[in-house]
Formats: structure tokens, sequence, C-alpha cells
């Protein structure tokens, strides 16, 4: 496959997968709407607001995010154990520290300052069910039997991944003997 037809296919349309959309991939989100109000909140380390900074993105997250700076320590029985300033530190020596932000405001921010030809790419309602490999990469198949073929797949789809559960199955089926047993990191 010539360098001209590369085409990446990402699944998943939360921080992540609406990183790779400014690269320009495609995005196949399995819920009606990109911006919602799921999961966790996140902390942003200075590395991940390195690149939320090359992205010229870090004045509109900084908005909507809360600096990291102190954190209050609890035993197990809710009695107060003291303070750490290691993050106080941090913006000391490095100008700036870890940022708390929620799900929701991250993929507002990620999406909405996309360029509108690349929010178009960003397509919900898109449910995966099958990968299938090709000669040239790989051909995905939505719950609705439409498909997408592209070079690779990138999966971008959260704990329950279904592009990893789909990889896990490929390889149990070419006998591999290097496949680990399913596990999704839970946010809990």
């Amino acid at each position: 496959m010539g360098a001209s037809n590369f085409k990446v296919i990402v699944v998943g349309g939360g921080p992540i997968g609406l990183t790779a959309a400014a690269i320009d991939f495609p995005i196949l989100e399995h819920r009606s709407h990109v911006i919602a109000d799921a999961g966790s909140n996140l902390v942003l380390m200075l590395i991940g607001l390195r690149a939320i900074s090359q992205l010229d993105l870090l004045d509109p997250l900084n908005a909507v995010s809360s600096p990291l700076s102190r954190i209050d320590r609890l035993d197990h029985d809710g009695r107060d154990v003291g303070d750490v300033q290691f993050f106080t530190q941090m913006e000391k020596n490095f100008g700036v520290c870890p940022r708390v932000i929620s799900r929701h405001d991250l993929t507002r921010v990620l999406y909405n300052t996309l360029p509108s030809h690349a929010q178009q790419k960003v397509l919900t309602n898109k449910k995966l069910s099958d990968i299938t490999p090709t000669v040239d990469g790989a051909t995905v198949t939505r719950a609705d039997g439409s498909s997408y073929e592209g070079a690779i797949v990138f999966g971008a789809d959260g704990a329950h991944s279904t592009v990893r559960e789909a990889m896990r199955r490929l390889s149990l089926g070419l006998g591999s003997a290097d496949v680990n047993e399913e596990r999704p990191f839970m946010t809990t």
C-alpha cells in the first residue's frame, strides 16, 4: 500500500480519539454524541499538558480545569494525616502544575477546537462489530453492516474496548500463545 493510500481508522471519540482527529483521521464513535457526561475526572500531568500546548489548546483547557497544587491526605477513618505540597513545588520548578478536568470538559475542548473538516470526520452512532484483517490492512464492520477499510485501526475506545476484544479474538484464532487474559483497567 503506497503512502498516499495509507488510511487510519480511529475507533472511539473520547480524549485520545479526538486528539488523533487533530491529525485528520476519521473517528467511529458508538455514542450518539461525542461530548458526553461520562467517565471520571482526569488529571493531566506535565507531559500531557505539553502535548495539549503543542496543539494550541492550553488556554481553552485552562479555562475549564483546575490546578492541582496541594493534596490533603486522610486515613481510612477519614482523619487528617496532613497534606502534600509536591505539585506546588512542581509549579515552582517547572512553571506549571497538573490540572484536574472532567472528561466532559476535555472532550468539549478537544472537539470544539477541531476545524470543521475534522469535526465532519467524527462519525457518531458507529458501533463497531468486528475487525477483519485484509492484505493491505483491515476492514472495520459496524453493527449496521456497513464497513470502513484502512491500513491500521487505532483503538481509543476505552476500558471495555471492542477493538482490543477483536484483536484478542484474532490472536486466539491464530493460535498465538502470547495472548493475555481479558482484564480491562477500570477507573474504580
